[in-house]
């Protein structure tokens, strides 16, 4: 093992110091420490910059995902620090929705006017769109990570809306026709009670088990431009975000009790992402190039200004 290092799990400060199981007074550079570090495995990429160093395997950290109207994914950590973007090798398109699989470390995009789905890892590299014919203007996107599932709401399928699954890497595609379902935009799963829920163009959202059978319209009345939308299944609770006046519905997943939270620094809200350990939602404004968290009863808002954030679309979340 090189000098300076210890087999205990350490952090790098954000000025570039060294914590615990370090020899501060070593000298190096910091060139010399991450060529070492990356060489043994022991370096985590977020954002561009190596936040974490540890010569055991590195932990999960703590992200966000945003896909951006440039043609871009912002990666960023929760609190809005280390906020790099990547073209993922090229392969995105007007970007519209993104899910994560933080197990296998794989991003997903689904790319508007290609009408494909690129993967790649969560640190921006390997980018390739899979090979899925069975899309039309896709939006929102999905996983069941469980099944290797993805699902994937089809703009373009106009009145008679579709949802597209496949398997993870791309194959055994098949179109789903749900009943209630117009212009899908926004996605959300409840794997285990084995539904998903829809929204569609015209102030809508359906309800509708994983194999698009059992569509129906929820009675929702506050939506106005409904575009993003994430489910607390424990809670049984689901949240939507309206474009056309920049709120949040939050309501039961029979789209009952329903409650508009007004969150002051929101504009033009599209996607929306849960962080149910923290009690948190993140929001991504398209309208002013930022991030919005906040409690999930709207209250502590909190406004996150990533430099690299372009007209964002949706976000994922890795607590």
């Amino acid at each position: 093992m090189p000098d300076g290092l210890s087999g205990d799990c350490s952090m790098i400060r954000e000025d570039g110091s060294m914590s615990s199981g370090y020899d501060e007074q070593a000298g190096m550079v910091w060139v010399r420490i991450m060529a070492i570090l990356a060489a043994l495995g022991c370096a985590m990429l977020l954002g561009g910059c190596y936040v974490c160093i540890s010569c055991n395997p590195c932990p999960s950290v703590s992200a966000m995902y945003v896909v951006n109207g440039n043609d871009t994914v912002t990666r960023a950590e929760l609190d809005g620090r280390w906020g790099g973007a990547d073209s993922l090798d090229g392969t995105i398109a007007t970007p519209r929705g993104i899910a994560v699989n933080p197990a296998t470390g794989k991003m997903y995009i689904s790319n508007y006017m290609h009408s494909t789905v690129t993967v790649a890892n969560l640190d921006g590299t390997g980018g390739m769109v899979l090979p899925l014919a069975e899309l039309a203007g896709p939006v929102g996107i999905a996983l069941d990570t469980a099944a290797g599932k993805m699902y994937v709401a089809n703009y373009f399928s106009g009145e008679g809306g579709t949802i597209t699954v496949a398997n993870l890497d791309g194959t055994g595609g098949t179109y789903l026709s749900v009943a209630a379902v117009r212009f899908p935009r926004g996605i959300a799963l409840d794997p285990a009670a084995g539904k998903m829920y829809v929204i569609g163009l015209y102030e809508a959202v359906t309800s509708a088990n994983l194999d698009g059978t059992g569509g129906t319209a929820l009675p929702l009345t506050t939506l106005v431009d409904p575009y993003g939308i994430a489910v607390d299944p424990a809670a049984g609770k689901m949240y939507v975000t309206n474009r056309g006046n920049h709120t949040v519905t939050m309501a039961n997943l029979d789209g009952t009790s329903e409650t508009v939270l007004i969150i002051t620094t929101l504009s033009s809200p599209s996607g929306i992402a849960l962080n149910l350990a923290a009690g948190k939602m993140y929001i991504a404004n398209a309208g002013n190039h930022t991030v919005t968290v906040a409690n999930l009863d709207g209250t502590g808002e909190t406004v996150l200004a990533i430099d690299t954030l372009a007209s964002p679309e949706a976000i994922a979340v890795v607590p």
